[in-house]
């Protein structure tokens, strides 16, 4: 007797729990048809086939996003901060190790002494984090100082998260019994794809006062010629023009100095003006800073002196 089957209807049992980062590792899925057929038009009993079952393996993947590069810092910063994201995309509870890159090519300099911190501060080398969960991190380094390092130099931090205690299972054959683990990073900037790592780069941009000084001196006027052609003789007026030059990209401030009269000299009057000395002309424009004198000590307080900005101190003496 030849039978005819006939399917009705095919039913697929199986439940998944959906997320951003997808089902969860170890997750069971089953699957099942059941057939549903008639013979001579009568309605038979239905076929239910076996149960197939497998395991949902483990996609470990992580990324590294830098938060707040570059991050401007003057010379000598003994706590420079990086901050950075690092958030499990994977589809499981992982553990990431964590550490840091400084001596990267092509930088203008390297910061040193790099540490890890949460943002409260505490010192860590390590982040586990839920599916879909993410941490930010700060890294801390040193800046080396100003005979190092010049306005507008960069150095480059990079922080690497590793996954801790897994290995990947990619080319071992297929097992729907167990929970098989497969690297599924990208290539971040400092590892490469499917690594079980992720990283990003930070930049510590220099912003600096650079700061030079130049002095020089005219005769203003003697008793013999007065303002024609004066000399340098006894009783003439002398006057000394000290120009500060920032040629940084940073404001210089609590710029103070001393200049110390010598002896054959008495001093007259001082003052401090912006923009670019003119000894002959002497002083003109807008006041800059404030001077004081006590015996053969003059103090020049330029106060501040803003990037790419000069200013002069004009000192009169007469000579004794």
């Amino acid at each position: 007797m030849k039978r005819l089957l006939l399917m009705g209807a095919i039913v697929l049992a199986g439940s998944m729990s959906l997320q951003a980062s997808g089902t969860a590792a170890g997750t069971d899925i089953t699957n099942q048809v059941t057939l549903n057929y008639k013979v001579g038009g009568v309605d038979q009993t239905a076929v239910d086939s076996n149960q197939d079952t497998f395991k949902v393996d483990r996609k470990i993947d992580v990324t590294v996003a830098v938060d707040n590069s570059p991050v401007d810092t003057p010379p000598g910063n003994s706590d420079a901060i990086l901050s950075f994201t690092v958030t499990n995309t994977g589809n499981d509870q992982e553990t990431y190790d964590l550490s840091t890159i400084s001596n990267i090519s092509g930088d203008d300099f390297d910061p040193t002494s790099c540490t890890i911190t949460d943002t409260s501060g505490n010192s860590i080398s390590q982040v586990q984090l839920n599916e879909d969960a993410n941490q930010t991190v700060q890294v801390h380094c040193q800046i080396p100082d100003s005979t190092q390092v010049h306005a507008d130099d960069n150095g480059t931090v990079a922080l690497v998260a590793a996954i801790n205690g897994r290995s990947d299972d990619s080319g071992n054959a297929d097992d729907p019994a167990t929970v098989q683990n497969v690297f599924a990073d990208a290539a971040g900037t400092d590892d490469n794809l499917h690594d079980g790592k992720h990283s990003d780069r930070g930049t510590y941009h220099i912003i600096s006062a650079d700061l030079s000084a130049s002095k020089t001196s005219c005769v203003v006027n003697d008793p013999v010629n007065g303002t024609s052609n004066p000399k340098r003789i006894p009783g003439a007026t002398i006057r000394y023009a000290i120009e500060v030059d920032n040629n940084g990209n940073a404001d210089a401030t609590d710029v103070k100095t001393t200049d110390t009269l010598n002896n054959n000299l008495s001093y007259s009057s001082s003052v401090i003006k912006e923009g670019a000395c003119d000894c002959a002309a002497g002083p003109s424009g807008n006041d800059a800073g404030t001077t004081s004198n006590s015996g053969q000590d003059v103090t020049l307080d330029f106060d501040t002196v803003s990037a790419g900005q000069k200013e002069c101190a004009y000192i009169e003496a007469t000579i004794n």
